[in-house]
Order: C-alpha cells, then structure tokens, then sequence
C-alpha cells in the first residue's frame, strides 16, 4: 500500500497516547493496591471473565482475586481453555476432566493467543460454558467481556450459542475504532517499526478486522450490530460500560475527542443498549478499566452480588 504521511501521524500520535494511558492506568491500580478495602461480594452464580484484544490475565486478577479471596466463591480462580478446567494462570495444573465443584464461582477465559479474532472467542465461549455447567450445574453463567472480547460475546449469541445471563460489555468497541483502522493500515502496508511498536504481527489482520471503525468500512461489525435487537433477546441483561477523560482517536471529522485512551466513547453506542461512561479518572484507562472499583461497583449492583 502506499505511504500515507496522515495515517502515520495518526498512528504514531495515538499509539504514544495509549502507552502513556496505559502505563499510568496500570501504576494507579498497583498504588490503590487493586480493590482492597473494597466489599466482598457473593456471587449467586457462575461469573466468567473474557479478555479482549492483545489481553492479559493481569487485565481481570485484582476484580478475579477480589471475587475469590479469604475462600469466597469458591475460594479460587479456574482458567479455561478448551475444555480444560486449571487452577493457575500459567496452565501447569490441570484439573479432572471428572472434577466438579457446586461452589465454584469465579472463571476466566484463557485466549488461545492474544491476538485471536471473535470467532475464535466465540468458539471458546462454546467450550468454557458447558464446561462451567459441567463443573458447576448451573446452566446460566453471567459474563463481564473485555474491549473485543464483547464482540466476541455477542458473536456468540448470535450464532445460536446458549448459557449467558447477564452480559456487561467493558470498553467493547460496538461501532469500531480508528486505532484499528491505523493498526490495521500499519499491517498491510508492511511497516515494520510500527508493527513492532504495537506488538503486532500478519496475525492480527483477523481480529483489526472486527475492531476497524465502522465509519473506515467494516462488513463484519455492521452485519453483527444490524442482528443486535434479535441477539439481545437471549439475555437477561446487558449493558455497556465505558470511560472517558482521556484524548482518543475518533473515528469522527474531529480526530480526537473523548475516550479511555483507546476506545472513543461514542463507538460503545449500541442500539436500545444502556451505556454508562465513567468521568475517566487515572485507574479508569482502557486496559485496567475492569480493575477499577466504580466498575466493580457498577458490577456488584448489575449482576445483583451480594455485598458484604
């Protein structure tokens, strides 16, 4: 593709704001020592956490290890992948394929690689679903879904999969992003300094697909949002939470407006969807924003834990 200097410049601008949102985000996390002090809260059932694009397990521990500390809800994290139950981030303990536990209450869906696309996710969710109905009997599990890890969610429910209650989208990108279109641009023009810098690669192409701004042309996005009121009909709840306060790429005439650092906060819009966006304050960046404690409040009163 040939050289955009206006894509570049994009690009560069909005990959140096996200890194600084990022790492400030995460160093406000480590300072308020995730949630503690926080309520403990019971949950009434099965919660799985999904991680979006480029996700880390550290984008969920301080809410996982809140849900699960002094042997409430279970008393553990179990990480899913395949349908594999494990009982440590790092996949190097394995549990019974005939394990099963009524009390068991807090997961965590493990990519297969971090760059995956939704349907990749959505397959997942297939799998840690029955699984989590195996383990525990409960045939209803609520889902808080990270960045693209909603679209995965919703992918999901659209083609047919069962087993979600309630569905709390954290910074999902409803209607696309222009840093996906920039990252997306980057790959295919084969510039490999800016691949590097954003840690990514050919794989990715899949995922950046899903997440460009709908206003840049994204089919996949459109078609999902367009069967958006038939979807939702599945669920017993669902809502968005986003953040702003932070200078973001739009993708808008403007450029840059309001955000979390990476996803403007006019791309959470979803049809007949409640949004809540928080003020934006230093732990409420895109990459942490399950981490924050308004969120987890916002979580304990959607999902109706019990606090205390």
């Amino acid at each position: 593709m040939p050289w955009d200097s206006h894509a570049a410049y994009q690009f560069a601008a909005g990959g140096t704001r996200y890194m600084f949102s990022k790492l400030s985000t995460r160093l406000a996390v480590l300072a308020q020592f995730g949630l503690y002090g926080e309520a403990p809260a019971s949950l009434p059932r099965p919660f799985l956490a999904v991680v979006g694009f480029n996700g880390r397990m550290a984008d969920t521990r301080p809410l996982l290890n809140h849900l699960s500390a002094d042997g409430r809800n279970g008393g553990c994290i179990y990480y899913l992948q395949g349908d594999q139950v494990y009982s440590d981030a790092d996949l190097s303990r394995p549990l019974p394929s005939d394990w099963t536990d009524s009390q068991a209450k807090v997961f965590q869906l493990v990519p297969q690689h971090r760059q995956q696309s939704p349907e990749v996710t959505a397959q997942q969710l297939q799998f840690a679903l029955k699984t989590i109905e195996r383990v525990t009997g409960s045939a209803t599990t609520d889902v808080a879904a990270h960045s693209m890890g909603g679209l995965g969610a919703r992918l999901y429910g659209s083609q047919g999969g069962h087993g979600i209650g309630k569905l709390m989208m954290v910074g999902t990108p409803n209607q696309g992003i222009r840093a996906a279109t920039m990252a997306n641009w980057a790959i295919k023009s084969g510039i490999g300094f800016a691949m590097k810098l954003g840690g990514l690669g050919p794989d990715a192409g899949p995922a950046l697909d899903w997440l460009q701004a709908i206003s840049d042309g994204n089919p996949k996005l459109e078609q999902l949002n367009s069967r958006w009121s038939q979807d939702k009909q599945q669920l017993e709840k669902v809502m968005v939470l986003g953040s702003t306060g932070r200078l973001t790429s739009q993708a808008s005439p403007q450029e840059w407006g309001p955000g979390d650092g990476l996803v403007d906060s006019a791309s959470l819009s979803l049809q007949d969807t409640p949004v809540q966006v928080l003020p934006g304050t230093w732990s409420q960046g895109h990459v942490s924003l399950m981490n924050d404690r308004e969120t987890f409040r916002t979580m304990t009163a959607f999902f109706g834990w019990t606090p205390g």
